[in-house]
């Protein structure tokens, strides 16, 4: 009677889970052999109840699926067992061969005298393929079929590489010329055919991604610098010979490239950023060329201030490593020293001193930082402290043009210098010449201007004669001494161009009542022919270079 009882028991848990549900759902016994099967079973994956019931579960998996199919440990007790659970993926072959990816749920069911594994089978086939579809759009390029962005960094990932490898930006010199002549059809096309070229060109061990437009990222094996400049040319000529064939004629381009060395612990940031800059630089220098950052470059990056950090700049600030230094202007017609001019200096902890050509861009962008903004007026005012402005000589001091550019700029310059009026009389206010005209407000400059020179202010315009120099300025602002750029008085002795600019330059501002200092001046010759031409204010070399002002005061 009792074996009759089992039985029964046995044949309604098998009816309840099958019969009675539409899922996929397997019962195994202990060895993983299939005892039940679904009719949804035979639905989904073809097998017959014959060729399934008795056979073991793994014959219907994969072989690597079946190697890492997770079988329940049983030898615990029934309590235990009832809450069991398990989630895994496989792969099952389907009658027809087809292999459909799962998710098996499994717990442990107990009866009388039976363990039972019962195991939920979720066909999860179609959204692992869509998964797989997006996060290929996400990570590929839907033109080109490179790489993307996005993907490239998933494939180099920092703390995963195990070997040393180039990075190559190249950019198609002059691409937008091709979507303007020929339209954006044929600009795709080329796109597509210069992807096929350099993936050719780097082979099965690098990688090639569209960075974005018409800009690549060729990654490969790398430790030497020979080794990056050999595929850099190679991939420089390929662009450069190839041409596409289009009913308007051909389509040919050039590419500059900027390359750098990621080591296994670099940071890819870091890396992309030196390739970056190299980029830029063989733009600057002409295009169509590849350009390396290795030491060299790094170092003249340095020299250039390019590589000096924000972070560099304020513990510098913090550590009162900025100074403002002078240099005297002089008169010549008395051979005597007129005024001088605040200069600013970095002495760098090693006793190293900086010139602004260096660090003044991030300084200035610092100083815009309102918990550094206060650090300016700090240097300006402890060289204010040492000047004696009872002496008859003047003092410069540069503010840029966009200072003055707003409401109320006159009160903040003046509260930022900090001087009583005595001290305004004896001080002149650069503006340098170099600013944007559409960056500023010229109108509100001129009034800030006038408001300053009510103080007992006198103004100058730094750096007249460079290339964003106009008329407008000498006009429209009451400006009291005019500059004349170094760069005009450096070709003064073999440059006709040169001379004819600084006498134009001086006969205008002398109309407008102007005084005209000339800077940059180096040599007798240069001194001569200013002298000859009735410009007696000089500033430069000839005379001194910026020195402490402990040391010229």
């Amino acid at each position: 009677m009792s074996d009759l009882t089992e039985i029964y028991a046995q044949h309604n848990f098998a009816e309840t889970i099958l019969n009675r549900n539409a899922a996929v759902i397997l019962t195994l016994d202990i060895g993983a052999k299939v005892q039940t099967a679904s009719d949804a079973w035979s639905t989904k994956f073809g097998y017959s109840l014959e060729e399934t019931l008795g056979k073991d579960f793994s014959i219907f998996l994969t072989e690597e699926s079946a190697l890492k199919y997770n079988q329940t440990d049983y030898e615990t007790t029934p309590n235990q067992l009832t809450k069991r659970h398990t989630v895994e993926t496989v792969d099952i072959i389907t009658k027809d061969h087809e292999i459909r990816i799962a998710e098996l749920h499994s717990a442990v069911g107990y009866t009388t005298s039976q363990i039972h594994k019962i195991v939920t089978i979720i066909d999860i086939t179609e959204t692992v393929q869509q998964r797989k579809k997006l996060l290929d759009l996400a990570e590929r390029d839907e033109l080109t079929r490179l790489y993307s962005r996005r993907g490239f960094y998933k494939y180099m990932t920092d703390g995963v590489r195990t070997y040393s490898v180039a990075l190559l930006l190249m950019d198609i010199d002059h691409f937008k010329s091709i979507n303007d002549a020929f339209g954006h059809l044929v600009g795709d096309e080329y796109l597509k055919k210069i992807a096929v070229k350099l993936t050719s060109i780097i082979g099965k061990d690098g990688l090639v991604a569209r960075f974005g437009g018409e800009e690549f990222l060729l990654t490969f094996p790398a430790e030497k610098w020979v080794e990056v400049r050999n595929v850099a040319e190679k991939a420089r000529l390929a662009v450069e010979k190839f041409q596409l064939e289009t009913s308007r004629g051909p389509v040919i381009r050039t590419v500059s490239c900027g390359a750098a060395l990621l080591n296994i612990e670099e940071k890819i940031a870091q890396a992309l950023g030196r390739a970056d800059m190299a980029l830029g630089h063989a733009k600057l220098c002409g295009r169509n060329q590849a350009v390396m950052a290795d030491n060299n470059f790094i170092n003249s990056l340095k020299q250039a201030g390019k590589l000096i950090t924000s972070e560099e700049v304020r513990k510098a600030l913090e550590n009162d490593e900025f100074e403002l230094w002078l240099q005297p202007l002089m008169n010549l017609e008395n051979k005597s020293t007129m005024g001088y001019e605040a200069l600013m200096r970095w002495r760098r902890p090693d006793g190293q001193v900086l010139l602004p050509g260096v660090f003044l861009n991030k300084l200035q962008s610092v100083f815009k930082e309102p918990s550094y903004a206060h650090f300016h007026s700090k240097i300006i005012r402890h060289l204010l402290a040492q000047i004696d402005f009872s002496q008859s000589y003047y003092l410069s001091i540069n503010i840029r043009m966009e200072d003055f550019g707003f409401e109320n700029a006159a009160s903040s310059i003046m509260s930022e210098i900090g001087c009583d009026d005595n001290q305004k009389k004896s001080l002149v206010l650069e503006i340098s010449e170099e600013a944007e005209t559409n960056r500023v407000n010229i109108d509100e400059v001129a009034k800030q201007i006038k408001i300053l020179k009510s103080q007992g202010f006198r103004i100058a315009l730094d750096d007249y004669g460079t290339a964003s120099s106009n008329l407008l300025r000498l006009t429209k602002l009451p400006i009291d001494i005019v500059k004349l750029d170094k760069s005009l008085i450096a070709d003064l002795v073999k440059d006709k161009k040169s001379r004819q600019a600084v006498r134009g330059i001086t006969s205008i501002a002398k109309e407008m009542g102007m005084a005209v200092v000339a800077e940059g001046v180096e040599i007798e010759q240069q001194a001569e022919f200013l002298l000859k031409e009735n410009i007696t204010s000089h500033q430069g070399f000839l005379y001194s270079r910026a020195k402490h002002p402990k040391d010229i005061l």
